[in-house]
């Protein structure tokens, strides 16, 4: 999997720390209820794209971004 759209589908709290993925390049969490920091497991380098616009979210981004 390279590509993950879960837009807009009313998701709430926070993004669970288990994308252990390395192959995904684009990651769309727009327009949800999302709340907390981006987590770690996210921070790799074939993650191109992670649109969270639209949450409440909170905290820096990682440089790795």
């Amino acid at each position: 999997m390279r590509t993950l759209y879960i837009d807009a589908n009313l998701l709430s709290g926070e993004i669970p720390d288990c994308w252990n993925h390395r192959f995904l390049n684009y990651l769309d969490l727009a327009n949800n209820n999302l709340t907390g920091k981006i987590p770690p497991s996210l921070l790799h380098k074939d993650l191109r794209l992670l649109n969270h616009r639209k949450n409440s979210m909170f905290g820096e981004l990682p440089s790795t971004l």
